[in-house]
């Protein structure tokens, strides 16, 4: 089993020499770190605890002006390191850390209190006093508290422990959603080039797949793994990892980009990530805050292991208080790739202070509001639930939506979805398609209706062009889902296909008394056996040319004229008699010459070398030379 550790706390609270204490690894590796004692960026160590279990320990510095480093250290632990010195107690980092900690949503933790060497037993009942008026309210209240003295090695043992007992309570949680892999820190090792660490947000991935860059785009693929500094084939959520990349630099990924799988591409309409997706999320102000927070505020946003300036968009409401939580719609202004479950930091740049976080519900991967969505254009899932959040998405009285943007904003696979959605009442899968089945009403309606009044216009005709169905129905739906909807009508006998015509099950097409005539007279000029009738001629009868076209269409869909070539017709029922003679023939000669077939059917020459070749076409016969034989099953026969 293995867990993230992650510390926070002050600075010089001992952070630094408590990990090195456990691991006996400095994460200080910067000559300024070095140089001035105290942590600038993050530091790295791991540790084993026996029976199976390891941890990897993310060192976060305390500095106030390095908030970021510490902001995209801390995501992603399971576990958090709580340090507070014996001689200073709760600081003023201390507090926002905790801050931090809880809008993470970070429910593990232990608290530490360091630097016991230096004070004596009664400052350290007052420290952990504080600590324990610190912790309530908050998702760490009721934490352990450890004390330990890095230098002489007091308390770690049972620090030790403490995080054992810990880590055993989390378990491990399924690999689903996306691949994602926030970079914390990238390099080169020489014979095996570039190499990226972070911890799995979502997902799982294998070595020798192929991955993604967000948001440059660039393609490379995972030459090898470790994690705990073992080899390992496959890697999955919560889990830390160093990845080596193939065919890449390190000067070309770095802090803040995410390692993704290739299905995400999708969502950026390209094979780069140059959109940005905009995201519906619920806010929790922190009461802490100096003034509200006024609708499009530009605040400083921490997600992962990136920061960008973001404007935030708040649902129905100018202003939000401290203390508040509310839906939000956020902006950013760079690419950030936050799905549903995500949480992020927000930070008022003006004072440099965090005022308050949140957790995305749901992603679009386009700044557009969507229509009809309120003042903001959000649409928030309201619940947990299946049925809840698909309400959120696909209300009543809207239709459906592409299953696999659906997959993006829910941040869940194909496979995933369908589970996700398969017990549904009211939603359903439909194609391509998730769709309401309370919104397709209308959809059938306006189609049925569509191809009635067809059928009473044009009587005569088989039914109505599929394509004139779909473009004419409710333009403001998805075609795609218009089509899934019509072929579900098909199938449930509502309406059946003629060809590329749609018509209602009990159509049959008639002629009015003045049709009548215009096919009586194009039907009299095929009279008198096998005869070729030119389009001309048939133009030429005392008829409006689109009379002529529509009865002409209405013959040939009844099998009662038949076009053999561009501009040539003949008789349906003769050209059923003169397959018959054909096959019959050929059942007893094998073959035929054009000229034996002209003088069994007692035409033309050139009539019946039409014929033939329209037999060709339809691949009754094929031709051998000067003979044409018999095709049967794709075989030659004869």
């Amino acid at each position: 089993m293995h867990c993230v550790v992650g510390t926070a706390g002050h600075i010089d609270h001992g952070k630094t020499a408590l990990v090195k204490a456990l691991t006996g690894v400095d994460t200080d590796r910067l000559k300024e770190e070095k140089k001035r004692g105290l942590s600038i960026d993050l530091g790295f160590a791991s540790m084993d605890l026996g029976g199976g279990m390891s941890l990897s320990i993310v060192d976060v510095p305390g500095h106030e002006r390095f908030i970021k480093n510490m902001l995209a250290g801390v995501s992603g632990v399971d576990v958090v390191v709580f340090v507070v010195a014996g001689d200073d107690g709760v600081m003023p980092q201390t507090r926002e850390h905790l801050d931090i900690v809880h809008l993470l949503g970070i429910k593990k933790g232990v608290f530490v209190i360091t630097k016991a060497d230096l004070v004596g037993s009664e400052r350290i009942k007052e420290v952990a006093g504080e600590i324990n008026s610190l912790l309530k309210g908050t998702i760490l209240e009721g934490s352990p508290v450890v004390v330990v003295s890095s230098v002489r090695g007091d308390g770690l043992d049972e620090l030790k422990d403490t995080l054992r007992t810990i880590c055993c309570r989390i378990g491990d949680e399924p690999a689903r959603g996306f691949f994602r892999l926030p970079v914390d820190r990238a390099f080169h090792v020489r014979g095996f080039g570039t190499v990226v660490t972070g911890t799995v947000t979502s997902g799982s991935i294998g070595k020798g797949e192929e991955v993604a860059i967000y948001p440059a785009g660039c393609l490379t693929r995972i030459r090898g793994m470790q994690s705990a500094h073992e080899d390992i084939d496959r890697a999955g959520r919560g889990q830390r990892v160093a990845l080596n990349l193939a065919g890449i630099s390190h000067g070309e990924v770095g802090r803040g980009d995410v390692v993704v799988c290739p299905e995400l591409f999708e969502f950026s309409g390209r094979r780069t990530f140059t959109g940005r997706c905009t995201s519906d999320c619920i806010i929790h102000l922190l009461p802490s805050m100096e003034r509200p927070l006024r609708n499009n505020t530009l605040l400083k946003l921490h997600h992962l292991t990136s920061e960008t300036l973001a404007r935030i968009r708040l649902m129905d409401r100018k202003d939000a208080q401290p203390g508040e939580s509310v839906y939000a719609r956020i902006y950013p202004h760079a690419p950030l790739l936050m799905l549903r479950g995500d949480r992020f930091i927000l930070r008022d740049p003006s004072v440099n202070r965090t005022i308050g976080g949140g957790e995305v519900l749901l992603t679009h991967p386009s700044e557009k509001p969507r229509q009809g969505t309120g003042r903001a254009g959000l649409r928030i899932p309201s619940g947990r639930e299946p049925e809840e959040v698909l309400s959120g998405i696909i209300p009543q009285g809207s239709t459906g939506i592409r299953r696999s943007l659906l997959g993006f904003m829910l941040n869940m696979r194909d496979d995933e979805l369908m589970d996700y959605i398969k017990d549904g009442s009211t939603f359903t899968l439909m194609g391509g398609y998730v769709v309401n089945l309370r919104g397709l009403d209308g959809i059938k309606d306006d189609i049925i209706r569509r191809v009635r009044s067809h059928h009473e216009k044009n009587p005569g005709e088989v039914g109505m062009g599929e394509e004139m169905v779909l473009c004419g129905v409710v333009p403001s739906v998805d075609r795609g889902i218009v089509r899934c909807v019509l072929d579900r009508m098909i199938e449930e006998g509502r309406l059946k296909r003629e060809g590329s015509l749609i018509a209602l099950p009990d159509h049959r097409p008639t002629l009015d008394e003045g049709t009548r005539m215009i096919r009586d007279s194009i039907l009299n000029l095929f009279s008198g056996g096998m005869k070729a009738v030119r389009m001309d001629d048939i133009r030429g009868l005392p008829y409006s040319e689109g009379d002529v076209k529509r009865v002409m269409e209405f013959l040939r869909r009844h099998g009662d004229v038949v076009k053999i070539k561009d501009g040539l017709f003949v008789s349906g029922r003769a050209l059923e008699r003169a397959r018959g003679l054909l096959i019959d023939y050929l059942d007893r000669k094998g073959r035929i010459k054009a000229s034996e077939f002209r003088d069994l059917l007692g035409c033309g020459r050139k009539l019946a070398i039409e014929i033939l070749e329209y037999f060709d076409g339809t691949r009754l016969t094929i031709r051998q030379g000067d003979f044409r034989v018999l095709r049967k099953g794709g075989k030659v026969c004869g």
